[in-house]
């Protein structure tokens, strides 16, 4: 059996059951080609202040890039949001035909 969206499995094997863990409880907003900077600065301060909520705590940070895009928001985000963390980059090459 398929876990439907949203579901987790609580209980033992036998006499569990499915339950809802994540509830959509806004309707999605769609919009038109017209306000497409609103949708941008939307999802830019969205993004940013989600970033910024997670910085602030008791130990060091840390980020891991892959190299991806969403990685290299994240680090940037947190960056602006923490002026005093220090991002550092590491080249690693595992043979001559591959590089990280």
């Amino acid at each position: 059996d398929v876990f439907p969206p949203r579901m987790y499995y609580y209980g033992p094997p036998t006499m569990g059951a499915l339950k809802q863990w994540y509830h959509v409880d806004w309707v999605p907003q769609v919009y038109s080609p017209s306000c497409e900077a609103e949708v941008y600065e939307r999802v830019y301060q969205g993004m940013h202040d989600a970033v910024a909520k997670m910085i602030p705590c008791d130990c060091p940070n840390g980020f891991l890039l892959s190299g991806g895009l969403d990685s290299s928001l994240v680090a940037a985000f947190a960056r602006s949001a923490s002026p005093l963390l220090a991002l550092y980059i590491v080249h690693v090459i595992r043979d001559n035909n591959y590089h990280v």
